[in-house]
């Protein structure tokens, strides 16, 4: 994936528009910082549940596998079923 993603980096770079280039470069720069708060929040918040003795690990492994078992349709409909 890394990899294809290069490639595809390499060929929007050699077209030559390189305002539109810099453009691109700077949004993906600004998504990368964007997941790495979303991965520190998220890996924060689980700490202090796991900490504070509201979940554990497994619960969590458990409840991961089973949404990335689900196609995002069937994540709505449970979601809704619990309102």
């Amino acid at each position: 994936m890394v990899a294809e993603f290069c490639n595809k980096l390499k060929c929007i770079i050699s077209r030559g528009d390189t305002m539109n280039d810099i453009d691109i470069i700077s949004q993906l720069s600004d998504l990368k910082e964007i997941d790495y708060r979303n991965t520190l929040a998220i890996a924060s918040i689980i700490e202090v549940l796991v900490d504070k003795g509201i979940i554990n690990r497994n619960d969590i492994a458990i409840k991961a596998k089973q949404l990335d078992s689900m196609s995002a349709e069937e994540i709505k409909i449970m979601r809704t079923k619990r309102y």
